[in-house]
């Protein structure tokens, strides 16, 4: 969003489109401007009986960028 010395808001342009993945359970893309984000979901898997915690979950995130180090 951009703000003006005249007070006027600009939206920037954006998309969203589901499942462009074909191996993740699934899949999401967001774009707006000059910003893509897009994510893959897998799961849920089973857990080995040794990690397994009865009243909780884990959500485990990994983030990559698409250029450079990770």
């Amino acid at each position: 969003m951009e703000v003006s010395a005249s007070n006027n808001v600009s939206l920037r342009e954006f998309g969203c489109e589901q499942n462009l993945l074909s191996r993740p359970d699934g899949s999401a893309s967001f774009v707006q401007g000059d910003t893509s984000v897009m994510a893959g979901v897998y799961g849920p898997a089973e857990v080995k009986v040794s990690k397994e915690i009865y009243d909780r979950a884990t959500l485990e995130v990994l983030l990559q960028p698409k250029v450079g180090p990770a």
